[in-house]
């Protein structure tokens, strides 16, 4: 039996009140030869249930869809990991349930992908808010080197679901995620992916709605960012590293990694609790000289960074102080 061109891979936990709009927009896609691989993460809401009837709706993609439930819950790089192994298609594309696509938008990538004979394909993103929407333009020169790079030092550039790659690169190279390392996974399996890439085209077109009003329930464990969600990060990035240093091109990423450190951390400077401060100053130290060159912070944060940096804690108790001072000012005004 031939494969299908595209195989979707749709990783689910906890998504009732978001999974119909991203199903929908999956089984209207205007490519017909497709594979949709839903991983069942032991959700424990009616997200399944809502799938199956919408799946009775269209009764033409019955039979391109799986549907594979874990025992239970394992974490969403788990969940990438059983996607994989399920998946046929020529070419992987990654959902998230509480997002959505545009009709065509595999279409338009495989398309893209097949004329120019691709390893990785990918395209704009729309930033989904509760009032509003924000194009988020993703264009950055076709090489693998500097896609790469951007996907270690810029937030916007590390997800798997703006992209559509071939298959074979994950297989032939044995990239998977690390089961139990659920924060970064999608980025440094993307990382991993781009170091094989040789043939690598841009479409410039907003296909992926990425729903930004809301905890993503896969992605980030919702708000909680404490140690354990730190380690996991770490423990993925420690991947990637021993990664670059079996092919011998760590040096040429060390400073893209450091810098990838910082975004992993970087949530801490915006507290106003010493002892945040202090998690940043301690943990991972190694990147803290960088913290000036980080894309991803605002001004006002690299300088915090940098008074850690110099262990200038008298002037960051002041400054501590100083907010403390304004915020209990401004709550008393009439």
């Amino acid at each position: 039996m031939k494969n299908p061109r595209v195989s979707i891979i749709i990783p689910v936990y906890n998504v009732e009140d978001y999974i119909e709009r991203s199903v929908v927009s999956l089984f209207e896609q205007t490519l017909e030869d497709m594979e949709f691989v839903f991983v069942d993460d032991c959700s424990p809401d009616k997200s399944i249930e809502i799938l199956c009837k919408i799946l009775l709706e269209y009764p033409q993609r019955k039979s391109q869809v799986k549907i594979i439930r874990h025992d239970y819950n394992k974490g969403v790089a788990a969940a990438r990991n059983t996607g994989l192994k399920n998946a046929t298609g020529e070419f992987i594309g990654w959902v998230d349930p509480d997002d959505w696509v545009e009709t065509d938008m595999f279409a338009q990538l495989y398309d893209k992908a097949i004329r120019n004979d691709c390893d990785l394909v990918w395209c704009d993103i729309v930033d989904e808010y509760v009032r509003t929407s924000q194009y988020t333009n993703q264009n950055a020169e076709e090489k693998s080197s500097i896609l790469l790079k951007k996907t270690l030092t810029t937030l916007s550039f590390g997800s798997l679901w703006n992209k559509l790659v071939k298959h074979s690169i994950y297989t032939k190279n044995h990239l998977w995620c690390i089961d139990g390392a659920n924060m970064m996974e999608d980025r440094i399996l993307l990382a991993r992916v781009l170091y094989f890439c040789k043939v690598i085209k841009y479409v410039p077109s907003g296909f992926y709605h990425y729903r930004k009003e809301i905890p993503k329930t896969m992605t980030n464990g919702g708000e909680n960012k404490g140690m354990k969600h730190l380690e996991e990060s770490y423990i993925n990035l420690n991947c990637l590293e021993s990664f670059f240093k079996e092919h011998h091109v760590y040096e040429d990423f060390a400073f893209s990694c450091n810098l990838l450190r910082l975004i992993m951390k970087q949530h801490l400077l915006y507290t106003t609790k010493i002892e945040d401060l202090k998690l940043w100053a301690t943990y991972q130290p190694e990147a803290n000289r960088y913290v000036c060159f980080s894309p991803e912070l605002r001004w006002r944060h690299k300088c915090i960074g940098m008074l850690i940096y110099c262990k200038l804690w008298p002037i960051i108790r002041f400054w501590l102080y100083v907010k403390q001072v304004k915020s209990q000012y401004i709550s008393k005004k009439p």
